[in-house]
This record gives C-alpha cells, structure tokens and sequence, in this order.
C-alpha cells in the first residue's frame, strides 16, 4: 500500500495529453475542410447558423446573397435620358436595402444616377460669365495660316457655385457645334447637349470622344493664373472643365489651379485667353445636369468644314493656275480618312475642316492648284507630313502600319473618278 501511494503522487500524465490535443485540433481541420468542400460544391447556398462564426471564405458570398440587389439591376426601371424626368422610387421607412458588389463595381460610384434637384424649379440664381478665344495653334512644320482667313472659335461658360454650363461657339471646333456642357461640382463627369442628342460622359471619357480615339496620353496642359486674385469657385469649376477635356484627374487640376479662375491655357494645340468676365442672373434650370450611368456616344457626323466656300477660295496656294483653269476647276477634294482616329484637314496652313474615323467627306470652294496638305489629331498627339496635293483629287489617310511610326499618319493621292 505505501509503495502504491507513492507511484500515485507521481504520475506523468503529459504524453497522454498532447496526444489528445493533437488528436482534437486534426479532427478540427478536417471539419473545415470537409465544410469547405461541400460549400463550393453547393455553391455557398448555406445560412450562417445562430452562434456559430461562418468560415472565412463563406463571408462574403453569404452577405452577397443577403444583400438586396441594386436598382440599377432592375429591368423595369428606365434608365435613359427621358428616364430622368421621373420622380425615383424611395423604399419605404424602416425598409433596409443593399447593393450586390456586381452592381456598385459596374459603373464608378460617384457617376451612378443622379437627379439634380437642388436646380430644378423656378429660381433666379447669382452667375459669372467668362469667354475665352480659342485658337488652334499648329505645329510650325504644317505651315503658316493665312490672315486673310479667320477662324474664330469660343469657350463661354456660365458658371454658379457649384454648376457650369458651357458653350463651345464658332466653326473652328473638331465636332458638330452648337453645343453644350454641364458640369457638377459633386460628381466627376459631365453631360453634352449637341444637335444629336444628350449624352452623359463618365470621368476622363470625354478626351476620347473629342479625339476621336483613345489618346496615346494626356496632351499637355498649362494653366496660367493670376496669384493675387481672390479665391473663387467658379475657378474650381473652369479647371474640372480643363481636365475633363484633357483627360486628367479633376483632383490633381484643382491643385494646380489652386480656386483661381485661369486668365490663359493651353491643352495640347489648343489656346484660350480670357477676354470677358462679367456678373449675371440665371434660372436656375438653365444650369441643372442631371447624370445617368449610362454612356452612350452621341451620333457623330463624318465631318465638317470651318471654313465656307467663300473663304476657303481666299486660301493660296503655292503654284496658281491661270484664269482660264480656274474658270473650268472642279474645285473638289474628296478626303477619305481610312484611320482609326479623327483628322484636322490642314490646307496651307489653315485648318479648313476635320473628318471623323473610317468617314470620307467633300471640299468644295478651293481653286485649282498645288496645295501643301498636312493632317493633326484634334489633342495634337499625332500628324501627317504636308505633302503636295492637286485639287481636283482624292486624298486618302491612313495609319502607318509600323508601330514605332504609329503617332504618324500616311497620305496617298489618287485622281477623281
């Protein structure tokens, strides 16, 4: 019995133990893996169960299914440009709803659909107007524009605290004109009015569609302010317009621009100078931009001419015929834009008109003659060579097929039919 005693005082239970706990914690893991399989073999359809922790690759499949599915996803609900004029649907009080990640990831979350209420009614609202000349200022190897000729082209934006609308007036831009541009101070983006409809542009699209083509880059943009003035937020408005046409970060150009309203800029080939400020009184729907999620391009022409037959006739060229050929020219040139990106036709050294990818479009009031013809993308990223050309002819653009030529452009004649 003693020597029993003193066994018993010292047992050595440690192996027996270990063995235990290594035994629990495996028959864990196989639980989880066996779980884990018949969730993905099921699809994940299981509910958490009261007091119990789902597993961790089941968390965000299980609040997916939870979650209720986002009104964009509703087939009912009218989501074009009409659709904005009707009052949206608000759940009732104490209802909880939530968005399925597929729909917010569908379209960026600042540019999902937007009602813009705070303009809507009758109101007479405080403005300033600014008006910038613009100039297309091409590269010195297209030549030199003639003076006799001129191009007046204008950016005039009616702006409030926190909205902008913009007109781009005169024959000199590279798309169809009159139209207009609403910005927001609250959301990214902007909304055109054109003679084909409205069309509503997410953040950093509408460079491409102005080109034509998706930009090899950003074209170059510089701001030049007045350091002294004071604060203003139709500054801040100005440069999201800025770069909303370049392609930038709204962000990134409001620092530059640091709320002052820029006196001068220059955005690739383009040149605008402030020659008008003054302060006015708007209703408050001449500056309302309602922005829906869906981007859908307006129809675009396959070209237009800045110029009309009368000045397009005032164009020199560098080796005139006489009067007798002029009296007898068919005066036509026939532009065939094979590319994948909008052209500026540029005519010694004039712009005269632009032509929209895979469009032809018809010249008619210039005399007879040997031309210098060069091409320029409306950002300025890339151009074609002036080359001679004889009107009456055909003139067909092309990409250069070599990739490391890609921002040039090839020009080939051929003769009327």
């Amino acid at each position: 019995m003693p020597s029993f005693k003193k066994e018993c005082k010292n047992p050595h239970p440690q192996p027996i133990i270990q063995a235990l706990f290594f035994s629990l914690a495996n028959f864990s893991l196989v639980l989880t893996e066996v779980g884990g399989l018949f969730a993905q073999l099921g699809g994940c359809t299981c509910e958490a169960q009261p007091g119990r922790h789902p597993a961790r690759f089941e968390t965000h499949h299980i609040e997916e299914l939870k979650g209720s599915p986002s009104p964009l996803a509703q087939p009912d609900e009218d989501l074009s440009i009409e659709g904005l004029d009707q009052e949206p649907e608000h759940p009732k009080q104490g209802s909880k709803t939530k968005e399925t990640p597929d729909a917010k990831n569908a379209l960026p979350s600042s540019f999902l659909a937007a009602r813009d209420s705070a303009y809507e009614g009758e109101g007479i609202i405080p403005a300033r107007r600014y008006v910038y000349r613009v100039r297309l200022i091409l590269p010195a190897s297209l030549g030199e524009a003639k003076e006799l000729v001129p191009l007046s082209t204008e950016l005039v934006i009616d702006a409030s605290a926190d909205r902008a609308r913009i007109r781009l007036d005169g024959p000199g831009w590279p798309l169809e004109t009159p139209c207009e541009i609403r910005l927001r101070a609250d959301l990214p983006g902007l909304q055109l009015k054109s003679p084909s409809g409205k069309s509503f542009f997410p953040p950093r699209s509408f460079a491409e569609w102005f080109d034509g083509a998706k930009p090899k880059g950003s074209p170059p943009l510089s701001i030049r302010r007045d350091p002294n003035a004071p604060h203003q937020s139709q500054g801040d408005l100005i440069c999201a317009f800025l770069a909303e046409w370049a392609g930038e970060d709204r962000d990134a150009v409001a620092r530059r621009c640091g709320g002052k309203v820029p006196f001068a800029f220059r955005l690739g080939p383009w040149r605008g100078e402030c020659t008008a400020e003054l302060p006015l009184f708007l209703p408050k729907q001449e500056l309302r931009a309602d922005f829906a999620p869906s981007f859908t391009p307006p129809p675009s022409p396959p070209g237009m001419t800045f110029l009309e037959p009368s000045a397009l006739a005032r164009i020199g060229h560098s080796n005139p015929s006489n009067s007798m050929e002029l009296q007898n020219a068919t005066d036509v040139l026939i532009v065939q834009n094979e590319s994948d990106s909008k052209v500026i036709l540029v005519v010694e050294g004039t712009p005269v008109a632009w032509v929209a990818a895979h469009s032809r479009l018809t010249l008619k009031g210039i005399p007879q003659g040997w031309y210098r013809v060069g091409l320029l993308r409306p950002l300025g990223d890339a151009m074609g060579f002036p080359r001679p050309v004889h009107i009456p002819s055909r003139l067909h653009v092309r990409n250069h097929p070599s990739p490391l030529l890609a921002s040039r452009y090839l020009l080939r004649e051929s003769p009327l039919e």
